[in-house]
């Protein structure tokens, strides 16, 4: 049965928890000529954590609205392309102690009639911590427990069999201005045997200047839809243009990044206010 999950992009940067728990990398790429890595888990609060590592697999997918979510699959088709069954982590279980780390170590073991292509796995570490406490009792003695509380945390590995290529296809499905804000919905699709990791941005200008610019990560594994909205409040002129950019220029501790040629949209815009 699939499963639809909302769980934190753990695509870049650390994730932090309740208790000051964080994984760094959390994007890995192995290959035919890495075959293993590692991660770590750091403790950076006074308590004692206790972790369980487990293989997943799930990538961003979309709503028609271009809300971005992960979709975590219980059961996987033939057709994904999953490294859940041979990516292996050690160790699997252990306590990390308070203010000190754990390195996690990662051995890909893939079937020898691999094809070409990325395949790919979302490990989770379940971080939990014990919280003891008392409770008066009846008789006005006190009663000692122990209460558990867990988070899990994602990362990403993808292993590559050479040679890998990635592209993505791209189209403005919309635009529209509702007063408040000006929304475009942009729809990606993959192209080649490997998942696209880059970066989708905006640039408004007129004939004076270029008067807004932004830009974030993504990543289309099979085809993604993306919305971005931008605050009334940035728009500085009733008609200008758009420039909607995809590109790879962005530089993740432990990805190898496939590079394409930059892909730019450009639409001319009339608002009223």
């Amino acid at each position: 049965m699939k499963n639809k999950t909302i769980i934190f992009l753990l695509l870049f940067f650390c994730f932090k928890s309740f208790s000051q728990i964080s994984v760094s990398p959390v994007l890995i790429h192995l290959s035919d000529d890495k075959n293993s890595g590692s991660f770590t888990v750091y403790n950076t609060s006074a308590d004692t954590i206790e972790c369980l590592t487990n293989n997943n697999f799930g990538y961003p997918v979309s709503d028609d609205s271009g809300n971005v979510y992960v979709k975590m699959l219980d059961t996987i088709p033939d057709i994904e392309p999953s490294a859940k069954d041979w990516i292996k982590l050690y160790p699997k279980n252990f306590f990390i102690y308070p203010f000190s780390s754990q390195v996690v170590r990662i051995l890909a073991k893939p079937p020898d009639n691999l094809q070409n292509g990325e395949y790919w796995s979302r490990p989770s570490i379940t971080a939990k911590k014990k919280e003891i406490v008392d409770n008066k009792t009846a008789d006005n003695k006190t009663l000692t427990t122990s209460i558990g509380s867990e988070i899990k945390l994602y990362l990403v590995i993808n292993y590559r069999k050479k040679p890998v290529y990635t592209n993505v296809i791209a189209d403005l499905m919309y635009y529209h201005f509702d007063g408040d804000k000006l929304i475009f919905l942009v729809d990606l699709e993959r192209a080649g045997n490997a998942a696209f990791l880059g970066r989708l941005g905006i640039i408004l200008s007129d004939e004076n200047e270029t008067f807004y610019e932004n830009y974030n990560d993504i990543a289309v594994y099979h085809k993604l839809k993306k919305r971005i909205e931008i605050p009334k409040d940035k728009i500085k002129a009733n008609s200008f243009k758009a420039d909607i950019i995809i590109d790879s220029e962005r530089d993740d501790s432990g990805a190898e990044i496939l590079k394409i040629n930059p892909i730019i949209i450009r639409k001319q815009i009339s608002i009223n206010y």
